[in-house]
């Protein structure tokens, strides 16, 4: 039942993102809205208890929009993200705000043809490194990819690549790994000679 719960706000939230995008794209505000919500994520990630507050179904729903107006006004938001906070805000859903906003970069990527993904090395790699591997990456795909660097030492050299659905994994470790096993087959292979 948790899982069904699960896709079925997914759903909604896709359904929200995809509406907000195409809305944000008629009206011409689709930059300075993203904008005004990723600083509303902000507020969300560094103060839980207004996380807390404004999902609470006992809160009254115009005390959490008296707060959403507040902080919008502080914070100068577009008229249209206002509006649209408060419409989640009304439709009990700003517990799937984290989803909506997630889904609505998903979609501005993808109309910018960019992909967004993680390179994994055992070390830190530099900013020319990793604009070499994104130029590798664009060639390929065709996408602008924007990488995120992750360090495990624990693959000992190489890299792991994650973008979209794909998964390149170029570590030391399972090239080990790879050969341990070749190895074990052949000395598997002899033995049985």
């Amino acid at each position: 039942m948790g899982n069904s719960l699960l896709n079925k706000n997914l759903i909604v939230a896709r359904r929200y993102g995809t509406a907000l995008f195409q809305a944000l794209k008629s009206k011409k505000v689709l930059k300075p809205v993203l904008k005004d919500l990723e600083h509303f994520e902000g507020l969300l990630l560094k103060a839980p208890e207004l996380l807390i507050f404004i999902t609470n179904p006992l809160n009254i729903i115009n005390k959490i929009n008296e707060v959403i107006s507040e902080i919008a006004k502080a914070a100068s938001y577009q008229q249209f993200t206002l509006s649209f906070l408060i419409l989640l805000s009304e439709k009990h859903r700003l517990n799937l705000f984290p989803e909506i906003i997630n889904d609505l970069r998903r979609l501005v990527a993808q109309e910018n043809k960019q992909l967004h993904g993680t390179v994994i090395s055992a070390q830190k790699l530099n900013k020319t490194q990793l604009t070499k591997l994104q130029l590798v990456l664009k060639q390929k795909s065709g996408y602008e990819v924007i990488l995120d660097n992750a360090v495990d030492p624990n693959i000992l050299g190489g890299l792991i690549v994650k973008v979209a659905s794909y998964f390149i994994d170029m570590s030391l470790k399972t090239k080990l790994v790879q050969l341990n096993t070749h190895l074990k087959g052949l000395v598997d292979e002899t033995a049985g000679i």
